[in-house]
């Protein structure tokens, strides 16, 4: 228990951390070009450093927290002690991307968008939010296979995501949009 409370405190002081400086701006920063002189197509071409750091939050908590150890068949038994660590793993995970989705609105804020792009943009965040929170309770209930179809949910979002706004969120690395489910 004290290994996972200094992992969840770990990832909590990460998170407060990247939250604190995506609250900072630069003085040097450019400013936006207006909406009318861009192109249709590049019209939220480069993440903000805020959306960045969430990003890479996300992307190192889910290649450290994704339960590696549950079974691929629900059948299939698995010792306890995998199941308790796949239940740590996932409640770990699942706190870190309800932090980073709270955050990601504020991250876009200044970002010129369109409003359909911001609308949606915004809608997969919530839908990450929702199916985190998802990914919580069934740990804490200790449902696997529940877990596993949260878990199935935060990987579409994720690909989602990723391919409609592409521009704004960057390319998502093959091997961890599976978030460790398909290695």
């Amino acid at each position: 228990m004290r290994l996972h409370y200094s992992t969840t405190f770990g990832v909590a002081l990460a998170i407060v951390g990247l939250w604190s400086a995506s609250c900072t701006s630069t003085p040097e920063a450019p400013k936006p070009t207006p909406a009318s002189s861009m192109k249709t197509a590049g019209k939220h071409s480069v993440q903000t450093p805020q959306l960045q750091a969430l990003m890479k939050v996300i992307s190192m908590t889910a290649a450290d927290y994704t339960p590696k150890t549950l079974p691929a068949d629900v059948e299939t038994p698995k010792p306890a002690a995998d199941l308790e660590k796949a239940y740590a793993q996932a409640s770990v995970l699942a706190d870190a991307l309800v932090t980073a989705a709270d955050r990601i609105p504020f991250a876009i804020e200044d970002k010129p968008l369109s409003k359909e792009t911001r609308e949606g943009f915004l809608s997969e965040a919530k839908r990450l939010k929702q199916s985190a929170v998802e990914l919580k309770d069934h740990a804490s209930h200790k449902q696997g296979e529940a877990m596993t179809r949260a878990l199935d949910r935060i990987n579409a979002t994720c690909i989602t995501c990723h391919s409609r706004y592409r521009d704004l969120t960057g390319t998502l690395d093959a091997p961890r949009a599976a978030l460790g489910l398909l290695d």
